[in-house]
Order: C-alpha cells, then structure tokens, then sequence
C-alpha cells in the first residue's frame, strides 16, 4: 500500500484509511507493519491513527521526517487509548501539512491481530427453577466460585 499524491495537493491533511473494523469483544489488539518513507524535505507530520466512533486517537506521528528505508513497527492498542472495543474503528496513515516534497509513504505486512473475549453468563436452576446459589462451574479443568468470568 503507498500513499502519494499525483497531482500535486495543497497543503491539508490526507488520510489513507481502512475499512471499517468490527473490534467488538476486544480489550487490545497488536497492530505491526513495516514502512518507508521517500522524499526530499518537507514541512508536515505524518501519522497512524485510530478512529471509533468519529473519535480520532494517535498511535504514533513523526514531525517533519527526514525519511527511512524499510522499518518494523509494533504497537498494543487498547480501549482506553485507542477506541478499541467498537463496531466502528478505522486504522488510518495521515499527512498533515504539505505534501509537496514527499515521494510516497509505503507500507507492508500490515497485521491487526488480537485475542476476542466473551462474557458468559450462567444461571444454574434446579429442576423447578429455582437459583443454586452453591454452584460452581469448572472450565478447562478450573473450578470457579459463583460469579460472572470472561472467557
């Protein structure tokens, strides 16, 4: 994935953003891609952004950059910092300033991965209904006092 301009754009800011991710049922997820930058000078940022529900959340900006060749990048990204958790949630690449000496901002082996949790309720009743409240629940071999648990 690249992102450059052609014609030339005046100065703004410019997203290249993905599709809209489901990450419903997450608390973190880990975010890795690899990316070089190209160009000859250049007053803007350049960002990796989330953005949930219309809330925009920065993950990492670089201040007028100098340019990179191929560079690994790792990130946690979490509810609290990151809206993750949302049925509407976006990565996003972003130029903010002027674009005019950039070449182009490459990115590869892009990875959003994380583990899914799930809340599951048990309501443990007898044979006329009635609430055991002495019950326990073993799972995968634990056995747990009486309470929710997120699996």
């Amino acid at each position: 994935m690249q992102l450059y301009f052609s014609p030339m754009q005046p100065p703004d800011e410019y997203y290249l953003t993905t599709m809209k991710i489901d990450t419903e049922g997450y608390q973190e997820l880990e975010l890795s891609f690899k990316h070089y930058l190209a160009h000859f000078s250049g007053d803007y940022t350049l960002r990796v952004v989330t953005i949930a529900d219309g809330t925009q959340y920065v993950i990492d900006e670089w201040v007028n950059p100098t340019g990179w060749s191929a560079t690994n990048v790792d990130y946690i990204l979490t509810a609290e910092d990151h809206g993750v958790g949302t049925s509407d949630f976006y990565l996003a690449w972003m130029i903010d300033g002027d674009p005019y000496n950039l070449d182009w901002w490459a990115f590869d082996d892009i990875l959003l991965d994380g583990e899914r949790l799930y809340t599951v309720n048990f309501d443990i009743i007898d044979e006329e209904g009635d609430p055991i409240e002495e019950a326990v629940i073993t799972f995968d071999g634990t056995t747990n006092p009486p309470g929710d648990y997120v699996f």
